[in-house]
């Protein structure tokens, strides 16, 4: 599923990475208006009754958001704070209904800097790069797993995980 909020973050991406200021504003803006919008559809069709819905934002309080410094796009002096802010805002919108897409995205651009909660009982000490190979495909790909089984590491990038 591409919702019309990554299709305006996609957008405002290209537009800044083609030196298209104004356009890329437009769609950073419209994506954060979207990404609202869609989460308040989804918290009206829920049957959740164990807190009251949220309260319908209006558009001064979107406007007000959209002007806060770590929002602004144009408190954001260089191409690469405004990159920042667009993954922040996907960081946002994919973090309830698309953990995986996030995680992609986070990895992707490689501009947010997340603290890393240590679970002291756990030996990952640094956030995965890659998920590991499912124990099925060690049960039941045992030829081909046993040509990968060495690099299948949670600290191993995948190919195309340039960054």
């Amino acid at each position: 599923m591409i919702s019309d909020s990554e299709v305006h973050m996609l957008a405002a991406e290209y537009y800044l990475n083609q030196g298209q200021d104004a356009m890329a504003k437009s769609h950073y803006e419209e994506a954060i208006i979207l990404s609202i919008d869609f989460y308040q559809y989804l918290r009206s069709i829920s049957n959740n009754a164990d807190a009251d819905a949220p309260v319908v934002p209006t558009e001064s309080s979107i406007n007000a958001y959209l002007m806060m410094d770590n929002v602004a796009w144009d408190g954001a002096s260089t191409s690469e704070d405004r990159l920042g802010l667009i993954a922040e805002q996907k960081w946002l919108h994919f973090n309830v209904v698309q953990s995986n897409e996030n995680w992609n995205e986070l990895r992707r651009l490689d501009v947010l800097q997340l603290d890393f909660w240590v679970d002291n009982s756990n030996q990952q000490s640094l956030p995965p790069s890659r998920w590991m190979y499912p124990g099925s495909e060690q049960t039941y790909n045992t030829e081909n797993y046993a040509q990968v089984q060495s690099s299948d590491k949670l600290s191993n990038s995948l190919f195309w995980d340039v960054n």
